[in-house]
């Protein structure tokens, strides 16, 4: 009968995740992941075959983790678009590596951006207006995770206003 794990996936995971939060998903290694868990390399590679299936187990909890960081801090004072808006963009700012990870990491793919809001269930016009301005946050978003931009909540707000402006002029 093979010896117990002393460590589980989970825990595995987590170690994982808390590295690629601080400092960037290039920073783990089986070595410093056994050295935070106190095991040998062994127990990681038995339930990871490679970085690859570890990189999609953390991918899915930063996917999570950043989703209910966005949904939490949002302003329930402003619209809806404009209260994820602004704060998919202050996450960005504030979880830099772990945005980096999940939208800049070709860890998903796509036919085409139009894709983004297949199965939103919107009129066209709301369809192509919910596109724009997610591209344009996720621009700003960018921008901000990317570099060290000075950037306030109500000025993020102001700009996402602006864009919905121009946005329904085009629509219109």
């Amino acid at each position: 009968m093979p010896p117990k794990n002393k460590v589980d996936k989970e825990q595995i995971i987590e170690a994982a995740f808390d590295i690629m939060k601080k400092e960037g998903f290039e920073a783990i290694t089986t070595r410093r992941l056994a050295d935070i868990l106190q095991c040998s390399t062994q127990p990681i590679y038995y339930i990871f075959k490679n970085m690859e299936d570890l990189k999609k187990e953390v991918y899915v909890k930063a996917c999570k983790f950043f989703e209910q960081e966005v949904y939490k801090r949002k302003n329930p004072n402003d619209i809806e678009f404009l209260a994820v808006g602004v704060s998919y963009i202050m996450t960005a700012k504030e979880e830099r590596n772990l945005f980096r990870f999940i939208t800049m990491g070709n860890n998903y793919s796509l036919q085409g951006v139009e894709e983004l809001v297949k199965g939103a269930n919107l009129p066209n016009k709301e369809s192509y207006l919910f596109l724009n301005m997610w591209i344009y946050a996720h621009g700003i978003a960018t921008i901000v995770a990317s570099n060290d931009v000075g950037v306030k909540e109500e000025n993020v707000r102001e700009l996402l206003l602006k864009a919905e402006q121009g946005f329904e002029k085009v629509y219109s």
